[in-house]
């Protein structure tokens, strides 16, 4: 049994997202809070009939905001940070323009993921790698890393929709990182995601939300 497992935390996650023991106990570089994982609990499954239902999940909770729409023509006249390789949510952050000044200091906790905004909420079904956040003014940051079996292309376009419904200007960009960035009067939003073998797909999210002394 896992005995540093966190009661509220698991209370909070619930059923919408799914802790991956293997990817997020390899790292804790700067982590201000170390979670223990049983490695006799197994992965989230993932295959074919996972992507079906997370496809099926995503679909649906895009539909009920109205329709879906299309994704925009990529930016190929600019070079993108890639957060590829990045090591912990620190590092992420310091590789996006408007999220370096909060690299530091962060709290590592799962539920950093919960306390995400609505527009930059984590697919159904997703598979909690990382989270990190800092509720403080002018850094009211969250950084997420997370798995899904949901391809690039439907990772990007939930995002998108998400973020567009929510009153952000989006920019993509298109290519062995996909990334989204989007600025708007609720704060600056940063979606990045890349194959990851097989049927997975890891997906970052750097969201920092305005406050009144910002």
């Amino acid at each position: 049994m896992n005995e540093t497992s966190d009661p509220l935390i698991e209370q909070a996650l619930g059923d919408h997202l799914m802790v991956d023991p293997d990817l997020a106990s390899q790292n804790e570089a700067n982590a201000a809070l170390t979670v223990g994982y049983d490695s006799s609990i197994p992965p989230p499954l993932t295959g074919p009939e996972e992507r079906t239902k997370a496809q099926a999940a995503s679909r649906t909770l895009l539909l009920e905001g109205g329709k879906i729409a299309d994704m925009p023509m990529p930016d190929e006249d600019e070079q993108w940070p890639q957060l590829a390789g990045a090591l912990t949510a620190a590092e992420r952050a310091s590789r996006i323009d408007f999220a370096k000044k909060c690299a530091e200091r962060l709290n590592y906790s799962a539920v950093w993921a919960v306390r995400l905004p609505e527009y930059a909420q984590i697919v159904p079904h997703g598979a909690l790698v990382e989270a990190a956040g800092n509720p403080q003014d002018r850094c009211n940051i969250r950084i997420v890393t997370y798995l899904t079996d949901l391809p690039v292309e439907e990772v990007m376009q939930f995002h998108f929709n998400m973020a567009k419904r929510a009153g952000f200007q989006l920019r993509y960009s298109k290519g062995e990182e996909s990334a989204l960035l989007g600025t708007s009067a609720k704060g600056s939003l940063a979606v990045h995601a890349r194959p990851r073998g097989g049927f997975q797909t890891e997906v970052d999210i750097v969201s920092l939300a305005k406050t009144a002394g910002s």
